[in-house]
């Protein structure tokens, strides 16, 4: 059986060994092609650097180029080929474009390719690969991309993104929330869209307590190098799917999330005791001219608020409302027609709360989480509803009337007047009224020391209070 064993063993090692061969073999051939056949120096060798895994080192110099490559071999073919086919491709690529720019340019150059490999374990058996090209052409054509696996030898495969976390729950609005907390500057959702869009596709490592995640699409990358940003394992502990969460969540870990609620909870306090947040809110738009002069007055004090929008509104004002999100602004549902939920059928409330969301987060790129009835009017199927599609249901406590009165001076005196901490203030973005009204209600606030907050930032502190309809309160 031993004997048997070992020669399965030797036979895997082989064809390993006889594939590396191969595509080395091939790559001479293509680098002589490209490089008109001229003298290629070649250079292999290979260094255990953890049980079960080996790094294989190549170098190669040319008049016209050079190159050093670090990949990666672990024996197990489910590993090691997927590996060894992108390191090509990267090659592949480098050898083409050194060839088109050498028939460009007139004078002599040097190109250079350098695969820089580091491997850090996660648990035992479960490692990272970090694949760092850094290339030259030209001066011009200098960059350095990313490239990640994450391996476990004793599953003999490639781990995926959605291996370790739960895509339903780690939505690309959740991972642009996370990254955004990490920057130091104003993104926007549009530029990261197309790097965030499949989970599968984003680079990412494990470092101790941290995940680094890696961008190298060309609007991301800072100074020709793949963006990088870290999160910590505390902020994605309720993204794991369960078998990575045992492995990644350790007692250091829940010691840590425990801290972490106890300051939490302390900021909170401090908070209350120590701010005047308010939050506005602004149901039934988007709307051509009041809704962008709104938006226009909230820039201009630095303060975000919260639209309750109909995705009707939204399907005919589409720039209109992905402006609202990208300004930074909370996006939220209230229906589609902005029908009574309590004067229509079952079906009926279940389209206007469901089909409404997937519209609004079709066109804005964000799914909302809050959920405000028309008319204040709910019952037990519409918190059904709101519970099943994860959207909590949202009242006010000072309605100003803007859509009865249609009246500036009476939209600002009624803000003035039972305006206090935590309170959420109801206004509609689709009347000029209000538009109008605005500039002087911010400015009566801000003198006053209130802070602008959205409605899911006001909810921690208000512990849920004076979200009515308690008119005035």
């Amino acid at each position: 059986m031993l004997k048997e064993k070992s020669r399965t063993t030797w036979i895997i090692a082989i064809g390993l060994f006889v594939v590396l061969t191969i595509i080395i073999g091939s790559m001479s051939k293509f680098v002589q092609n490209v490089t008109h056949e001229e003298a290629i120096a070649v250079e292999i060798n290979s260094e255990q650097i953890e049980t079960g895994i080996r790094i294989d080192k190549e170098s190669k110099s040319a008049d016209t180029f050079t190159s050093y490559t670090m990949i990666p071999s672990t024996s197990i073919e489910a590993i090691d080929l997927p590996i060894f086919d992108w390191v090509q491709e990267q090659e592949d690529k480098f050898y083409k474009e050194m060839h088109e720019t050498k028939e460009h340019l007139d004078e002599n150059f040097v190109a250079h390719f350098n695969l820089d490999t580091s491997m850090h374990k996660i648990v035992d058996n479960v490692y990272t690969v970090e694949m760092k090209i850094d290339q030259a052409v030209e001066q011009s054509k200098e960059y350095v991309s990313m490239k990640t696996f994450v391996i476990d030898l004793n599953q003999e495969k490639i781990i995926q993104p959605t291996d370790i976390f739960d895509e339903n729950k780690f939505t690309a609005k959740d991972r642009f929330q996370l990254i955004v907390k990490q920057l130091d500057e104003k993104v926007k959702y549009d530029e990261w869209e197309e790097a965030l869009e499949d989970l599968n596709e984003i680079e990412f490592t494990l470092h101790e307590d941290e995940f680094t995640f890696y961008f190298n699409d060309k609007q991301l990358r800072k100074d020709n190098k793949a963006l990088e940003v870290n999160i910590p394992i505390v902020h994605l502990v309720d993204y794991f799917e369960e078998d990575y969460y045992n492995i990644f969540v350790t007692d250091e870990i829940i010691a840590e999330l425990e801290q972490l609620k106890i300051e939490e909870e302390q900021e909170r306090q401090d908070a209350i005791e120590n701010h005047k947040y308010i939050a506005l809110t602004f149901d039934d738009g988007p709307e051509v001219g009041s809704t962008e002069r709104i938006l226009d007055t909230l820039d201009k004090y630095d303060a975000k608020a919260t639209f309750f929008m109909l995705s009707r509104n939204v399907e005919q004002n589409p720039e209109i409302a992905k402006r609202v999100a990208d300004e930074g602004h909370e996006i939220a549902n209230h229906t589609i027609t902005h029908a009574d939920l309590n004067a229509v059928n079952s079906d009926r409330i279940r389209q206007e709360m469901t089909d409404s969301l997937a519209k609004i987060e079709q066109t804005t790129g964000i799914k909302p989480t809050l959920f405000r009835p028309p008319y204040g009017s709910k019952n037990d199927l519409v918190e059904s509803i709101a519970q099943e599609t994860d959207q909590a249901v949202i009242m006010w406590s000072i309605d100003t009337y803007d859509w009865k009165h249609r009246n500036a001076s009476t939209t600002f005196t009624t803000v003035k007047n039972y305006v206090r901490p935590g309170s959420i203030i109801l206004m509609h973005d689709i009347h000029q009224t209000t538009a109008d009204a605005l500039p002087q209600i911010m400015e009566y606030l801000h003198n006053e020391g209130y802070e602008f907050v959205t409605v899911s930032e006001l909810l921690p502190y208000i512990e849920g209070e004076g979200i009515g309809p308690y008119f005035g309160s």
